[in-house]
């Protein structure tokens, strides 16, 4: 491998790297901003935050960042559910 591939391949990734870190936390900044929480330390963040606030990062988190494990966890919770139909009436 040449020396211009290994450029090219090192500069490729640092650039990808980039891009996805800033897409990444652009929705948290997004919502500091719209919130009001830009530049707070994490003490004063949880004094701060309401309930409503903390489900909509807690929201983000299941949409965003692991989408696979609630999916997994919410068809394991539903299985559960409707295991035993007949469970509840004493049959």
């Amino acid at each position: 491998m040449n020396t211009t591939a290994v450029v090219v391949a090192v500069t490729t990734v640092a650039c990808y790297l980039a891009t996805v870190r800033h897409r990444r936390f652009a929705r948290v900044r997004a919502f500091a901003r719209e919130h009001g929480y830009e530049g707070l330390s994490k003490d004063e963040l949880y004094e701060k935050m309401t309930l409503r606030d903390a489900e909509k990062v807690n929201l983000y988190f299941a949409r965003y960042e692991f989408p696979k494990i609630y999916k997994v966890a919410l068809q394991f919770a539903l299985f559960r559910v409707r295991t035993y139909p007949t469970s509840d009436r004493g049959v």
